[in-house]
């Protein structure tokens, strides 16, 4: 975790004058202004990053004391980044140097934008109210394409059946194909 820190979240002052790492970077291409260079996989990292943190919260919630905060200041800071473009809601990177950062706006801008804020929802996933068929969900019909139950048995089967048409049409059509051939072979000498 402190290696993930120190590595790919970018240290700012704060208020205080103490210097934290709070807001996401990737730092192999945005201090040197290459990320496009690699086909923007640096730019693509940032929502990989993101997202796998978020989930790490899930899987190890003694985590999300100490991602909750990055991911919220990484998200306030890509949210702030969203005012190029046309209609000025293009988010661009990088974050860490606020509304200053316009090295560059693209699809993949966008997607790490949107990965950052969104991963910070994943706090309020329950999974209580997944809809299931006892939650409000459909119940099904295994039985619902000509009343016969599906079984592995019987989808099978059919595409045996199926198959065994298919392979019989192309052995008559490939023999018709020869047959035609090679009477008109003999025709034509």
């Amino acid at each position: 975790m402190n290696y993930t820190t120190d590595q790919f979240f970018y240290p700012t002052t704060g208020p205080d004058g103490n210097i934290s790492k709070t807001i996401l970077y990737e730092y192999e291409c945005e201090l040197s202004d290459s990320c496009l260079l690699g086909l923007g996989n640096g730019v693509a990292f940032k929502a990989y990053l993101a997202r796998w943190l978020a989930d790490t919260t899930l899987m190890a919630p003694f985590t999300a004391p100490i991602i909750e905060p990055l991911l919220k200041a990484s998200a306030k800071a890509a949210a702030s980044t969203c005012t190029a473009g046309m209609y000025q809601t293009s988010c661009r990177i990088p974050w860490w140097n606020g509304t200053d950062g316009d090295m560059s706006v693209g699809a993949l801008q966008q997607i790490a934008a949107l990965e950052t804020i969104t991963a910070n929802l994943l706090r309020f996933r329950n999974d209580n109210t997944l809809v299931t068929s006892s939650t409000g969900g459909s119940q099904g019909n295994a039985g619902a394409q000509g009343g016969t139950t599906l079984t592995p048995q019987n989808l099978a089967a059919s595409y045996v059946k199926k198959g065994l048409i298919g392979i019989i049409v192309g052995c008559v059509l490939l023999t018709s194909i020869l047959l035609a051939g090679g009477i008109w072979c003999i025709i034509k000498r």
